[in-house]
């Protein structure tokens, strides 16, 4: 299942020229800073048309991930992704899911544990009448470090999108969550929404 990657094409698949390409960039460097051992490594899956598939995408060794879903027309993907590592665990995954016509993706990612993941969620609604719901959950501790990046495009019409994040952050945790949804000229008629909301313990 598991490819091997080179770091250039990674960071060329994290940031390339994306608005926040900056600050993309500084989280993988402090997680690659950080990290022991350097893996690099990608998989593809493909969910075919008028399925139903549940991925639980697994916490990782130390390294970075690049998963690549491509949903076919109608059928229904679910993922789960609950970071739950101890503090001297370093990863990095970018997860992108391109949803064909009629597809529907719903995902909840929740960080629990005390170390300081990256995570690179990129959603790209490619067919007429796709959707997706996500739910991002995150609790910070210490001298925790969390940062999430959320990007959505739709490129068809008549596309739906509800995102929301929530979390709680004390002592000196920080967190990062950077949202954002694009529509394109193609992508007419579409519903988007996101929210994040966050509860700081400390001063």
């Amino acid at each position: 299942m598991w490819q091997t990657i080179s770091e250039d094409d990674f960071i060329g698949l994290i940031a390339a020229q994306h608005p926040t390409r900056k600050v993309r960039l500084e989280a993988y460097s402090r997680i690659k800073n950080n990290a022991q051992e350097m893996q690099l490594r990608k998989a593809q899956i493909i969910v075919p048309a008028s399925s139903t598939f549940e991925l639980l995408v697994h916490e990782f060794d130390e390294g970075f991930s690049f998963i690549d879903v491509v949903v076919k027309p109608h059928a229904k993907l679910t993922t789960s992704y609950v970071h739950n590592d101890k503090a001297d665990v370093h990863s990095l995954v970018l997860l992108r899911v391109t949803l064909e016509e009629g597809a529907h993706y719903t995902s909840l990612s929740a960080f629990l544990g005390a170390s300081s993941p990256g995570f690179f969620h990129e959603t790209i609604l490619r067919g007429e009448h796709s959707s997706t719901e996500q739910r991002t959950l995150f609790f910070g501790d210490n001298k925790q470090e969390i940062d999430i990046f959320s990007s959505t495009i739709h490129q068809a019409p008549h596309t739906k999108t509800s995102i929301w994040a929530k979390g709680v952050l004390g002592h000196e945790a920080r967190a990062r969550f950077d949202g954002s949804i694009e529509i394109a000229q193609t992508g007419s008629d579409s519903d988007a929404h996101l929210h994040e909301h966050t509860i700081l313990l400390s001063p």
